[in-house]
């Protein structure tokens, strides 16, 4: 009787052949469901490329902070056009120049492209999705310059500009020499481009004191513009050798992982 009693039980608690088909079936369909995204995906974060375009500062294109925007971006193909006007200084830079090299930069993309740019550069990148939308698909911008316009004369009073204009090139740093065509292109900036305002989604990163400077951008950020984030990072000093820069590359890993979906 035990033993007629335990073939029961063991019949009762095994699944018909039918039904284990079907679980078998269903659970390597979830598998190669799977793998098959995973798949996809490595497939287009490897097709995704990043444009990077750098700020004024002596190395141009080879600044430090573009080999941590590479390794924040964890394999992702950088490209980083030179804005620098050629040379080894800014003498010969000027925004049209920029523009047109990040715009040749561009063209050799297959779509829009997503954009990462640092100071400077991050005002050129603003001013050419704005003037270009169908080429730009997002930006994330370090430290950006948001108003070229209305920062210059915070920088160089009236007797430096005379002076600037007078001698042709300015000493802005170490290192960084700066012709008087790139701040005659910023002063005839037209009120529309300062700032300019680009409809796609914008993720701007900022040490925690350079916050409020972004308050009249966002506050004229047009109504049908996509949604904008300010990233206060603490640490941060962009103006003393990028020290602290480790508190900035999980929001541009979070974003490039974004980009890639």
């Amino acid at each position: 009787l035990r033993s007629q009693t335990c073939r029961s039980s063991a019949r009762s608690t095994s699944s018909p052949p039918s039904l284990d088909r079907r679980l078998t079936f269903q659970r390597a369909r979830r598998r190669m469901r799977s793998a098959f995204l995973v798949v996809a995906l490595l497939a287009r974060a490897a097709a995704l490329r990043l444009v990077y375009v750098h700020g004024v500062s002596p190395e141009g294109p080879a600044h430090p902070r573009l080999a941590k925007v590479r390794e924040a971006v964890h394999g992702v193909e950088v490209v980083a056009p030179d804005i620098t006007g050629g040379g080894d200084s800014y003498e010969q830079c000027t925004i049209s120049a920029a523009l047109r090299v990040l715009h040749s930069c561009c063209e050799a993309e297959e779509g829009p492209v997503s954009i990462c740019a640092s100071s400077f550069g991050a005002f050129v990148a603003l001013l050419f999705a704005a003037r270009h939308p169908e080429k730009v698909s997002r930006l994330f911008l370090l430290g950006p310059a948001l108003d070229m316009k209305a920062n210059l004369p915070l920088f160089v009073d009236e007797d430096g500009m005379a002076a600037w204009r007078e001698e042709g090139v300015r000493e802005m740093g170490p290192g960084v020499r700066v012709g008087w065509p790139w701040a005659q292109e910023i002063l005839d900036l037209a009120a529309g481009d300062c700032p300019p305002q680009p409809l796609c989604p914008i993720t701007l990163v900022m040490p925690e004191s350079d916050v409020p400077r972004a308050k009249g951008f966002l506050d004229a950020t047009p109504a049908a513009a996509a949604p904008r984030r300010v990233l206060a990072t603490q640490g941060w000093k962009p103006y003393q050798a990028d020290a602290g820069i480790e508190a900035v590359l999980p929001h541009l890993t979070a974003w490039a992982e974004a980009c890639a979906e």
